[in-house]
């Protein structure tokens, strides 16, 4: 029998259904008030139904709370708010976008955001994703700016969000 290298056995099991794409992403659409975050899935732990967070007092515009969502603390942002603008007041379709936090910090394993509506699901692919090349410097919260077909996107830099509210919780 001939040797098959690891290429040609990764796009026979692909052809065959047994290995996942490697070149699309499944992501969430968040959309904010005037702008709209992606999030690959992976970076979301649950959409979860809107409930105003306790307020902490002595915090800026930006932090709204905690959030007791499964036995956590969940500190939640508007992010509208993060990047300079007035804090979004919730809407009927609010909800709250629970991210895992990246750095392993057991003090701050998530970050909550205020929707202003439903995410919607998207499978994207490098195809659809091109950088927003009008925009030149990126908002300290912000990873990037894209576009998604022709629709702008932000990615949001959730480590930016981390350190803010590590350093305001004093964690």
């Amino acid at each position: 029998m001939a040797d098959i290298t690891p290429i040609e056995s990764r796009r026979a099991m692909r052809s065959a259904g047994q290995v996942a794409r490697t070149d699309i992403v499944h992501c969430l659409l968040v959309p904010l008030r005037g702008a709209t975050l992606l999030l690959p899935n992976t970076t979301v732990a649950e959409v979860a139904a809107w409930q105003a967070p306790e307020p902490v007092a002595d915090t800026p515009d930006w932090f709204l709370g905690l959030l007791n969502w499964r036995e956590h603390q969940v500190p939640v942002v508007s992010f509208e708010s993060v990047l300079g603008g007035e804090p979004a007041p919730p809407a009927p379709t609010s909800r709250t976008a629970v991210l895992n936090t990246l750095n392993g910090n057991a003090q701050l394993p998530y970050v909550g955001i205020l929707t202003q509506g439903i995410p919607q699901l998207r499978v994207v692919n490098e195809s659809l994703i091109t950088p927003d090349l009008e925009v030149a410097v990126p908002a300290p919260a912000v990873a990037c700016y894209a576009r998604l077909g022709e629709a702008p996107v932000m990615v949001p830099d959730i480590d930016d969000l981390e350190r803010r509210i590590t350093k305001l919780l004093n964690l």
